[in-house]
């Protein structure tokens, strides 16, 4: 059996998720890290060992594989440290595997088993948040690097601080109000000499710049933002860049975007909403989040027009609050 536990990688300030797989096997007794890991990572074994030590826990005499995935991302820090020994845990049968569901883990291990403090948590958590459609935890954590910023009196963790709230004012829908703090964002990261942190802002001015009609806008921040990214080689940027594009190519007029006909799709199939989140690999919250944009609508017409645009197999019916059913012939 595999465990798995939720981590994130840093790349600047941004969390990129990985999945910290665990493995128990018959073989040579050996604790092994992949996953294109640093020191700081490879050193984990020692840190992970001692601490379940401390705590009472020995490990069995058997291979241990933990797997940092995605395999081609480089992995840096100390912060891998809970999620493997929390990993371990469940696959050697100290704690449920089910009970790790749900949680992004981060921590680095001392020796006897108590955790200390890791670097980037802040930004990472808002990162985190807005993709689980926590918008109100999103937020208190970027009034955190806020009061940091504030304390200390850096740009630096004030361009953070504008950064997050750029990107929760998009996660809002209000793009107007976006573009303030993510430009302050942006200057502070060309004059610190930081193209790759500069290139992600673009990239949300981006968005902002699209969602209110300034379609040229957008094509020059996302044409900037690829531009930096292919010389960086961000793989993952790279691919948000094209789906963003991709989007803008089958722009619809009813405002439904891919993944909320996807949604649709599955809710007509008759899948539950935690159903509908493992099969797309989001959180419920997210699945809820999309249901209630693409539901609420004030008038009959408009939610069955969004209904027959889902393109579901045969007929889709739907009765909303009373109403008479509406039906969709594909």
């Amino acid at each position: 059996m595999v465990v798995r536990v939720a981590t994130v990688a840093f790349e600047g300030i941004e969390a990129r998720p990985v999945d910290v797989q665990v493995q128990l096997s018959s073989g040579n007794v050996v604790f092994t890290i992949v996953g294109l890991a640093d020191k700081a990572v490879a050193e984990s074994r020692e840190r992970v060992r001692a601490a379940l030590t401390a705590s009472g826990l020995a490990l069995p005499a058997r291979r241990i594989t933990v797997n940092l995935a995605p395999a081609d991302m480089p992995k840096e820090g100390s912060h891998y440290d809970l999620p493997i020994a929390l990993a371990v845990m469940a696959a050697i049968g100290a704690m449920p595997a089910d009970a790790l569901g749900g949680f992004t883990v981060l921590g680095e291990l001392a020796l006897d088993g108590s955790l200390t403090p890791v670097a980037g948590v802040l930004p990472a958590a808002v990162e985190i948040m807005l993709a689980d459609g926590a918008i109100d935890e999103a937020r208190a954590a970027a009034e955190e690097i806020a009061d940091i910023a504030a304390s200390y009196d850096t740009e630096v963790v004030s361009a953070m601080a504008d950064h997050a709230r750029g990107a929760i004012r998009l996660a809002e829908g209000d793009p107007q109000a976006a573009l303030a703090p993510l430009r302050r964002a942006f200057l502070v990261w060309q004059q610190f000499g930081a193209p790759y942190l500069a290139a992600r802002i673009r990239i949300l001015v981006g968005i902002a710049c699209r969602n209110l009609g300034d379609a040229e806008g957008a094509a020059l921040e996302f044409a900037a933002a690829r531009s930096v990214c292919e010389d960086l080689g961000a793989a993952p940027d790279l691919a948000r860049i094209d789906h963003l594009a991709a989007t803008d190519a089958r722009h619809r007029p009813d405002g439904l975007t891919p993944r909320e006909i996807e949604v649709l799709r599955l809710v007509a199939a008759g899948k539950t909403n935690k159903a509908i989140a493992k099969e797309l690999d989001v959180a419920e919250k997210a699945v809820d989040r999309h249901l209630s944009n693409i539901f609420t609508i004030p008038e009959q017409e408009k939610l069955a027009q969004r209904l027959c645009d889902a393109t579901f197999a045969d007929k889709v019916f739907f009765t909303n609050s009373g109403a008479e059913a509406v039906e969709c012939a594909i």
